[in-house]
């Protein structure tokens, strides 16, 4: 993102906001969504559904693949079968068009943050062109300022958290890369410990995070057995300093009782890790998992034109 793209996006900010003497806005605070982003979410929302749900003929009523739509986006938020949700869905009815739209208001509006995302990413998932209308949500993401970011680069599409916009655009390069570079296992850790930062599971995003590192790490030297074991310096071009902070960051996520040996359901249940160690962890493991996958790329072509 060049820096006129990313001036378009950045949230408008007082003097006394930017420099400290006011709190910034709520929008920027993570686990939170501010009141006028959650209206700004709602009216696009609101004409997603317009557009996928109603009766192009009568404008009043769902048609029947309007009435499907809906019954597959509250039933993954709900967690019903598309079936138990037609019961209280059915097309054709004002009264019980206005009704979701009043429940799709209570879900953004009044719900807990993480309860809004789940709902905007079953919702995504469910268009006809996720793509489009993901591209619009995460611009209003950005363009509000808020603390988290969807990640467009794979389907489904999942929200991210980050500590700020800089680190956003950091955090989202950053995947790119792994992705331009078939990493999909350790992309796949990211994709994990994003979702349990959505969900509180700080215990569990940091395991994921590093194993991201870990997954990448074993790849450049497989005869190591887990990441304290590596030897980076010795396979690719990369200061043994440089080398050895990476290790620190697993001795770091191996001091924290129930991250390195229990699965994601045990994790959160032990310690005590804060959601800033999450996301510390989170940005650091994405960029030196990124980091590492750029080198070893470098240093094979650096052996092959030795050849």
């Amino acid at each position: 993102m060049n820096s006129s793209q990313r001036n378009q996006f950045k949230p408008n900010l007082t003097f006394s906001q930017r420099y400290g003497y006011e709190s910034l806005p709520n929008a920027m605070k993570s686990e939170h969504l501010s009141p006028e982003f959650r209206i700004a979410l709602s009216n696009y929302a609101f004409t997603i559904i317009k557009q996928q749900a109603r009766d192009d003929f009568t404008q009043d009523s769902f048609s029947v693949a309007g009435a499907e739509f809906l019954q597959r986006v509250f039933g993954k938020y709900e967690k019903k079968s598309e079936s138990q949700i037609s019961k209280s869905i059915q097309p054709r009815n004002l009264s019980h068009y206005s009704q979701v739209i009043a429940a799709v208001d209570e879900i953004i509006q009044k719900a807990k943050f993480y309860h809004v995302l789940n709902f905007l990413e079953f919702l995504i998932e469910s268009v006809a062109d996720p793509q489009v209308v993901g591209k619009k949500f995460a611009s209003l993401f950005e363009s509000h300022g808020a603390s988290y970011r969807l990640d467009l680069s794979h389907e489904p599409y999942y929200f991210l958290p980050i500590a700020s916009q800089e680190q956003g655009e950091a955090i989202l390069q950053s995947i790119q890369t792994l992705k331009d570079q078939n990493r999909d296992s350790v992309y796949s850790h990211l994709r994990n410990a994003a979702k349990y930062i959505n969900e509180q599971n700080y215990h569990g995003s940091i395991a994921e995070s590093i194993l991201a590192v870990e997954d990448i790490s074993l790849k450049i030297d497989p005869s190591a057995k887990t990441l304290s074991q590596v030897n980076l310096h010795k396979v690719i071009d990369i200061h043994p300093a440089l080398g050895g902070s990476i290790k620190k960051l697993y001795g770091y996520a191996s001091d924290i009782p129930g991250v390195r040996h229990a699965g994601p359901s045990q994790r959160k249940l032990t310690g005590k890790v804060t959601e800033d160690e999450a996301l510390v962890m989170y940005g650091a493991c994405a960029s030196f998992a990124a980091y590492l996958s750029k080198m070893q790329l470098r240093s094979k072509r650096a052996r092959l034109n030795n050849l």
